[in-house]
């Protein structure tokens, strides 16, 4: 009686070059966005094993990469919240996350139609979401750093669209959502700040001008003072000092913090500044410093949360 021969399989040769198996199926697709040694191993990997792709599976998934954009030329459509207001709009960390998800459209094959929107913009998103329909885009991208998008869009969204919100939305929380925790990025950055020696760690934010990244950041920034001796906390500021150089200075030499983390660039630049030698040892870290790699801070890798909620929706 003859023997069934096994058939190498994809994730064998994965564990082969010990890569993961999305990576390896990337390689076998000569992906660019892979190194050319990573690419060599896995071919390496995969010859050496006699792995072959099965042709139907092959076919399979090129249809389910470019399902809209070869019969409608609008695989996927992204609302944009860059209007909401314009201080979002010039930071380059937001747009680390759009330019991820751009790429990994490209990357699989769809075309993209974008609407920008901010407050107020109701009326033109439901036509955006008609023309969507109209098109056969059937998957959206919701990025809202703003929360701006009203329960009116959302409802339409959710008649028939599959949806992935990139960070968060107004009233997103029935959609998949793809972002950065905010609260552990605090947590790290706040212990790494510790372990260099800093001691006073100041949080320049005051809790009545709070936006989505701020309430998270905060949340986490008061857990974890709870664990530091009373003398080693810092006060919040008693009213919002973001925007005033003099009110930001004026609390740091009220409260002889050694370090500040902040989501504000800003007060980079007051410390920066400064002609008094006090703040000159002051550390400044960034939550985000994706697009500012000379900042101390932390590295979301924005672009890659871009292209993973790209992947998932694509899967959905």
């Amino acid at each position: 009686m003859g023997r069934i021969q096994h058939r190498i399989s994809l994730r064998e040769v994965a564990a082969d070059a010990g890569v993961h198996v999305s990576t390896a199926s990337l390689a076998l697709r000569d992906d660019r966005r892979l190194t050319e040694a990573t690419r060599r191993r896995v071919r390496a990997a995969a010859e050496r094993l006699g792995y072959r792709a099965n042709p139907l599976v092959s076919a399979w998934l090129r249809q389910v990469r470019r399902p809209e954009a070869a019969t409608s030329g609008a695989g996927l459509g992204f609302l944009l919240g860059l209007r909401a207001s314009e201080g979002v709009a010039r930071e380059p960390y937001y747009r680390t996350f759009v330019r991820g998800a751009r790429e990994e459209a490209e990357a699989l094959g769809y075309t993209v139609s974008e609407t920008v929107f901010g407050r107020d913009d109701d009326e033109a998103l439901l036509k955006a979401i008609a023309r969507f329909r109209y098109c056969g885009v059937r998957g959206v991208l919701v990025f809202d750093p703003a929360r701006c998008m009203s329960q009116r869009v959302a409802d339409a969204l959710a008649d028939g669209f599959a949806v992935v919100v990139l960070l968060r939305a107004g009233h997103g929380a029935r959609f998949h959502r793809v972002g950065v925790d905010i609260g552990a990025n605090v947590s790290l950055a706040l212990q790494e700040l510790r372990a260099a020696g800093c001691r006073r760690i100041g949080f320049p934010v005051a809790p009545q001008a709070l936006d989505a990244v701020r309430e998270e950041a905060l949340g986490a920034y008061l857990l974890q003072q709870q664990f530091w001796p009373r003398r080693e906390r810092v006060p919040l500021p008693a009213a919002p000092v973001d925007h005033s150089r003099s009110k930001f200075l004026s609390w740091v030499a009220a409260h002889r913090p050694d370090a500040i983390l902040s989501v504000n660039i800003q007060l980079h630049g007051f410390l920066a500044g400064s002609r008094c030698k006090a703040h000159c040892g002051i550390v400044y870290a960034h939550i985000g410093v994706d697009a500012r790699p000379e900042l101390t801070g932390v590295l979301n890798r924005g672009a890659d949360v871009g292209r993973e909620a790209v992947f998932k929706l694509a899967g959905m």
